[in-house]
């Protein structure tokens, strides 16, 4: 129904965002064909942005975060939830300035890497100089967001998700023709 799309002036947004959803798990073996985005976030100056992410995210019932004070249960094995987390999701890394400062960021990021997850950079840092580069990112989509528009996010790390499961499928169909 048209109104499961939201507000009226968000409904053409919200359909393009289903639309990359829809056409990703036809290409998927997700079973429930419901998108997990991993939020990668600094905490002490992350965490607002992270829970407006969550909760942009939550609003559209066909995608699923993973965030991890939700996610990891108390007495979990925490370090392996967090990287089947990282493996089976899109990545959307709020890179503040400091995230490269937090061990399990600068992991999160590794996992994505070792993973070939789709991931995406939110550039965040308010710092007018930048320190050289340190994190494997420069290969990731990057998004800025200085109007606050969480949408752009996620249709990027949605049409990310897309360009992998395309690249996927033709590499096991190239595979199958050997």
């Amino acid at each position: 129904p048209i109104n499961d799309l939201g507000e009226h002036a968000l409904r053409a947004g919200n359909l393009g965002l289903l639309t990359l959803q829809r056409a990703w798990s036809l290409l998927s073996d997700d079973a429930d064909g419901r998108m997990k985005l991993f939020i990668s976030h600094a905490k002490k100056d992350g965490a607002a942005i992270a829970l407006a992410m969550k909760a942009q995210i939550q609003s559209l019932r066909w995608l699923q975060p993973f965030y991890d004070a939700c996610d990891i249960l108390p007495g979990a094995p925490w370090r392996r939830v967090l990287k089947n987390g990282v493996r089976d999701s899109v990545i959307v890394v709020l890179r503040t300035d400091i995230y490269e400062q937090r061990p399990w960021c600068v992991q999160e990021i590794h996992w994505a890497e070792e993973f070939g997850c789709p991931s995406v950079v939110v550039d965040l840092r308010m710092a007018s100089t930048m320190p050289r580069e340190s994190l494997p990112v420069a290969g990731m989509v990057t998004v800025t967001i200085s109007d606050g528009n969480l949408m752009r996010i996620l249709n990027a790390a949605l049409r990310e998700a897309m360009r992998v499961q395309l690249f996927r499928r033709t590499i096991d169909l190239l595979q199958a023709a050997l």
